[in-house]
């Protein structure tokens, strides 16, 4: 069964007996309303037709009018931490809850990052997928965009903003997946990255065995590598504010294997750490060969015996 409360939809199981009634109490959640108003950072003149919404994915939604003003009722209110707006040709912007007060919006025009995407042999990258975000301020990140590099190896990604940091991701089919924060840029309406050199996918494996060499099965196993900015032609060691960090976990096998396929060129750390046991960690060098052999000892430990006495003996 369902209610709805406006807007707000609450669903609950009922065990309905042959005989006899049920009685099922449903509380509705608290709803919350929203206003504001959105405006341009630069001028102060009101946006109409932008988006406002909660949270990250803008759901619900409502649209700003002629005076850049919005109304949005959401239901429960306890869990809504943020509002984002955002319209074309500016960049998505959060804002964290203030209590009932208005939540204000003021829109950076979009900046969108260009570049071109190459092989080590100076053959262009095509279809590599590029998405960016603005780095986190609290739960509130500004700007996001998403990318296809074309048949030149080109890239164009929009939608970002100009006042944060930005995060920005590369992948393509065969070679690693990489990414930077770039350090907030000027109010341009383009950033020009360069020629990005990508480097082809490495591996990594190896396994986990007891001190008596058998394998040992279900211990989880974590990669974190500071990939290599394929900088380029275009030198950005002075505007990098550092490089993006690539977590990935697996689970060994019965033979106590583990493998990471599609690693980029940096600097690794393995972390494993079977139940009951310290964790162990390694360093490893990712370059122009594959990393194998990797393996890791944990101590078999050693049987015990437990007698059970019953009261009579």
């Amino acid at each position: 069964m369902s209610t709805a409360a406006r807007g707000t939809v609450k669903h609950a199981s009922v065990e309905v007996p042959e005989r006899g009634t049920v009685t099922k109490v449903m509380i509705a959640e608290a709803e919350a309303t929203f206003r504001g108003r959105v405006t341009d950072a630069a001028t102060g003149a009101p946006i109409a037709g932008a988006v406002v919404g909660v949270e990250w994915g803008q759901r619900p939604r409502t649209t700003t009018d002629a005076d850049g003003r919005y109304v949005l009722t959401a239901g429960n209110a306890a869990g809504i931490d943020a509002l984002f707006a955002e319209a074309p040709g500016y960049a998505l912007t959060g804002r964290p809850r203030d209590g009932d007060h208005p939540v204000d919006f003021a829109l950076r025009a979009a900046v969108t990052l260009r570049g071109r995407l190459l092989d080590p042999s100076g053959a262009p990258v095509a279809n590599a997928v590029l998405s960016a975000h603005g780095s986190y301020r609290g739960r509130s990140p500004n700007g996001r965009g998403l990318a296809t590099s074309g048949p030149d190896g080109r890239f164009a990604v929009p939608g970002l903003s100009s006042g944060t940091r930005t995060e920005v991701w590369i992948e393509a089919l065969g070679f690693g997946r990489v990414g930077a924060v770039l350090a907030a840029s000027d109010d341009a309406p383009n950033r020009d990255l360069g020629d990005l050199v990508l480097r082809p996918a490495r591996r990594v494996e190896g396994r986990v065995v007891d001190t008596l060499g058998a394998p040992v099965a279900g211990v989880p196993v974590a990669l974190a590598l500071q990939a290599a900015w394929p900088t380029g032609a275009l030198d950005l060691g002075a505007t990098e504010a550092g490089h993006a960090a690539v977590h990935d976990e697996r689970v060994t096998d019965d033979l106590g294997r583990f493998r990471f396929a599609g690693v980029a060129a940096g600097r690794a750390r393995l972390r494993m750490w079977p139940p009951g046991r310290l964790e162990q960690r390694r360093d490893l060098e990712v370059a122009a060969d594959d990393v194998l052999g990797v393996e890791f000892v944990v101590d078999a430990g050693r049987p015990f015996h437990v007698h059970v006495r019953l009261p009579d003996g």
